[in-house]
């Protein structure tokens, strides 16, 4: 491996968790000024930080579904099961927010609108 792939793949690896492109040259050991040169010029550079974003993505979203049932029982635990009631009512809210359920007063303070948002569906 030569010293540009070396700061390339550290570049690319701070990259694809979210650094900036200054982080990302700092890491690397190169300038802000050339990260973005590689990011707009160099066809290498920008396939392999592709392939990179792609397969952290991949990695997250199979850790996520792996993980999300539990998250859940723990939080359905805590609303049925927590000694202080704004425990409880903080995970039944959390719940519904993950579920894309919004209850909203109306002006009058004497009814509610409960709100299904579809789009969140996407997310799961």
């Amino acid at each position: 491996m030569t010293a540009k792939q070396r700061r390339q793949t550290l570049a690319i690896a701070s990259l694809c968790i979210g650094a900036s492109y200054k982080q990302a040259a700092k890491d690397a050991g190169v300038t802000e000024a050339t990260i973005k040169r590689w990011a707009s010029t160099d066809d290498v550079f920008q396939a392999d930080l592709d392939t990179a974003v792609k397969t952290h993505i991949a990695t997250f979203r199979e850790r996520l579904d792996a993980e999300w049932p539990a998250s859940l029982d723990k939080l359905c635990w805590l609303r049925d099961n927590a000694e202080s009631d704004s425990v409880q009512l903080r995970a039944a809210q959390d719940i519904l927010d993950r579920a894309g359920v919004r209850v909203l007063p109306e002006e009058n303070d004497e009814t509610i609108s409960i709100v299904f948002d579809m789009n969140s569906l996407d997310r799961m």
